[in-house]
C-alpha cells in the first residue's frame, strides 16, 4: 500500500501542478477534507474550487524534496514557488495525505510557515 500511496499522491500534486482539473477529480473521494493554516476545504468539489483559484502557468513548481508513507499515510515536504502579484513566491511545507484502499485521498493537510506567503 506505500508505494500505492505515494504513487497517488505524486499524481496528484502533479495535476495541481499542471491546473489540470479534470484529472484532479480522480484523486479525491467525494468527501475528502483539505486543510492548511488558513482554511479548510470539504468536499471534492470545494476542493477543486479551491484549487482553481490558485496561481497557475509555467511560473508554478511544485517540487517533492521527500515522501514516506505507511499504512496508507503519506508525507511529502515540498517546495511550491509561484509568482503572486509580481514577486516570486517559494513555500516549504509538509503535506499529509490520508488515501483509502481504493486510491482516493481522503484527506489532506499542510502545513507551512502563513508568514511566507504574506
Amino acid at each position: 500500500m506505500s508505494e500505492f500511496a505515494e504513487d497517488i499522491v505524486t499524481s496528484a500534486l502533479k495535476a495541481v501542478e499542471r491546473h489540470d482539473l479534470t484529472a484532479l477529480e480522480k484523486f479525491f473521494s467525494a468527501d475528502v477534507v483539505y486543510q492548511d493554516p488558513h482554511l479548510m476545504r470539504e468536499g471534492r468539489e470545494n476542493l477543486i474550487t479551491f484549487i482553481s483559484q490558485q496561481p497557475q502557468g509555467a511560473s508554478m513548481t511544485w517540487q517533492v524534496n521527500s515522501i514516506v508513507s505507511k499504512n496508507g499515510v503519506v508525507f511529502t515536504e515540498r517546495t511550491d514557488a509561484y509568482v503572486a502579484q509580481g514577486r516570486r513566491v517559494s513555500v516549504s511545507i509538509v503535506g499529509v495525505f490520508d488515501v483509502a484502499m481504493d486510491g482516493k485521498i481522503t484527506r489532506w493537510r499542510e502545513y507551512y510557515d502563513p508568514s511566507q506567503v504574506e
